[in-house]
């Protein structure tokens, strides 16, 4: 399926916020949760590494050698946001497999989750 990576890292966040945060979802939902961490992961991954060479791009070497955009240098920070928000709108190819509603449902899945994973959802 191809979506775009903004989407990517907002499902990363979701499932590892019900793994950690929600003791009422099932056990094997978790496990399986895990399972599209792990698919996702790379993808996360690659965006860091984009994202960190930007930082060094437009940014300044702090004290503790480190590399910052600073806000107020508004041409660099407006190139960063730029190219970053460029790379979140590009669609990648991720292969999730739909959860049934039934299952989904059932999982125990408090609904704040449900709304942005919906569209993994089948009908």
């Amino acid at each position: 399926m191809n979506i775009k990576l903004s989407r990517v890292l907002d499902y990363i966040k979701i499932f590892q916020s019900i793994i950690d945060n929600e003791k009422d979802v099932q056990p094997l939902m978790k496990f399986k949760l895990l399972g599209y961490l792990k698919q996702l992961n790379p993808t996360m991954e690659n965006f860091e590494t984009i994202k960190n060479d930007l930082i060094i791009k437009y940014g300044k070497e702090d004290e503790e050698k480190g590399y910052s955009v600073n806000p107020e240098d508004k041409e660099n920070w407006n190139d960063f946001l730029k190219e970053v928000e460029s790379i979140l709108d590009s669609e990648v190819d991720v292969d999730l497999p739909k959860f049934k509603a039934e299952e989904i449902m059932n999982a125990k899945i408090p609904s704040k989750y449900l709304m942005t994973i919906y569209d993994l959802i089948e009908e």
